[in-house]
């Protein structure tokens, strides 16, 4: 009787699969994904984000342009935009920018700004997942805006 329940057993194990598999950090999308990776909205909130090409690619430059509503205003700051490649997060590329350079207004900033970055991605980049983070400081160095992008090449 216990030599049938586990051919049984084994029989209903075999038939149904287990999916007990974590969905991929990318998940089925082709295209880019963004989302607001500062848990506060002290000092400003972001407001849309937009990239383009999207899906980004090799040899052609990724254009960042970001809508954001400031709650006080800004005099100076700095964007950073970090790249890093696959699952372990391997450093691709760090640039920095002037806000006021970036921002489509003159400093000082105030109440909605939008802001546009640009870089090349390089047509020798390997295929895969990477993420971007933008990050957006004011004169003090406050952190005004942090913006976390997903995307594969």
């Amino acid at each position: 009787m216990k030599v049938l329940f586990i051919f049984a057993l084994v029989a209903v194990l075999q038939a149904s699969p287990l999916h007990i598999q974590k969905k991929p950090f990318y998940l089925d999308a082709v295209k880019a994904d963004w989302e607001d990776c500062l848990n506060s909205d002290d000092l400003a909130k972001v407001l849309s984000v937009t990239l383009t090409p999207d899906p980004p690619a090799k040899g052609q430059d990724l254009k960042v342009d970001a809508e954001i509503e400031l709650y006080e205003e800004i005099d100076s700051g700095s964007v950073e935009l970090k790249i890093t490649y696959g699952i372990f997060n391997i450093p691709v590329r760090t640039v920095t920018f002037d806000l006021c350079t970036v921002a489509e207004e003159d400093c000082p900033l105030k109440e909605k700004v939008s802001l546009s970055i640009s870089d090349e991605i390089p047509g020798a980049s390997p295929s895969g997942n990477y993420k971007g983070k933008a990050e957006v400081t004011d004169q003090s160095g406050r952190k005004l805006v942090c913006i976390e992008m997903k995307f594969q090449l």
